[in-house]
């Protein structure tokens, strides 16, 4: 069950651009690309954006009619989502919705002209996104999670679930995260854990990174691991029988133990709103990046029951959603 709201609307911007400005001509069908690493074919994929073709519906915009939706992924393979995004343009759309940072990486490396809205990045000006949060200034705007100040929140978690635990694995994709890295290292220092980091380059070095720290007490899931396939590291991670805490609900619903962040569905929602103002005439590096101001605290306890882990009677009176 679900107590919170997630955003703060941001404020709306005024400015009109051309072509977008004329989203109201009659017979007009707007050509909308969504991309991201995962296949869309998966679960996670379609629940999310089965959550944003609900809320654009319900702004007024029919498929096949007045939009379509062009799908676009890299099926997990991150190297190739340049190509992927030089493919998807080719196709002529008028405006692209990216999931994640590395997507909105290769969207704004090969177009300085069309729309861009990503959903979920974690840190947008440090990864070069945008000039500011308030004013992004170029083809990009969107959603940010904010990870980054949830980390040490993530740890606490995971201490009340892992009391006397001392060694933490700290799983995380090696190209990806960098003063994200450098933060949990911080906050783990700050409680006097013994912190492991357990990096990643690829996709098939998952498993053996993972066996290769049998003696971690707990593990703690970075924000860059979003790069890889949902279902799969709460799979692996099973065979260690410990705690775990991820970035967001859809790890806890693919099998995670514990995850808290923003709500996913609610960013794509909203995601929604930004492609509705820019149809409409408002230009992206007029409208603010928004940054969650509520965060939800998810508990499978079905996993929990498999791997014999005790879940304190604390964390399920302050938890958002529990999956039994």
């Amino acid at each position: 069950m679900r107590r919170r709201a997630l955003l703060a609307i941001a404020g709306a911007a005024s400015l009109a651009w051309s072509p977008a400005a004329q989203a109201q001509t009659p017979g007009k069908l707007w050509r909308i690309g969504l991309l991201s690493n995962d296949a869309h074919s998966g679960r996670n994929a379609r629940a999310a954006w089965g959550a944003f073709r609900e809320e654009l519906q319900r702004l007024g915009w029919a498929e096949n009619r007045t939009v379509a939706l062009e799908l676009a992924d890299s099926d997990g393979e991150f190297d190739r989502l340049p190509a992927v995004a030089r493919e998807l343009l080719g196709r002529r759309v008028d405006l692209i919705v990216v999931a994640g940072g590395l997507a909105a990486l290769a969207v704004r490396d090969a177009t300085k002209t069309t729309p861009v809205v990503f959903v979920g990045g974690a840190d947008p000006l440090g990864q070069g996104l945008v000039a500011s949060l308030a004013r992004p200034g170029g083809n990009l705007t969107g959603l940010a999670n904010m990870s980054n100040e949830l980390i040490a929140k993530r740890l606490q978690l995971l201490m009340e679930v892992a009391p006397g635990a001392t060694r933490v694995a700290y799983l995380t994709y090696a190209s990806g995260a960098g003063r994200f890295d450098d933060e949990a290292a911080r906050a783990a220092a700050t409680l006097g854990l013994q912190w492991h980091v357990v990096s990643v380059a690829r996709q098939p070095d998952l498993a053996a990174a993972i066996a290769g720290h049998i003696g971690a007490e707990a593990w703690y899931v970075g924000d860059s691991i979003l790069i890889f396939p949902r279902e799969q590291v709460p799979s692996l991670l099973a065979t260690h029988r410990r705690p775990a805490i991820y970035p967001n609900n859809n790890f806890a619903r693919a099998g995670g133990l514990l995850s808290y962040g923003a709500n996913t569905f609610a960013l794509w929602r909203r995601a929604a709103s930004y492609v509705d103002r820019i149809l409409r005439g408002a230009r992206p590096a007029d409208i603010p990046v928004e940054q969650p101001t509520y965060f939800e605290l998810a508990v499978n306890m079905a996993t929990a029951r498999a791997q014999g882990i005790a879940v304190p009677q604390s964390i399920l009176l302050r938890a958002d959603e529990v999956i039994e």
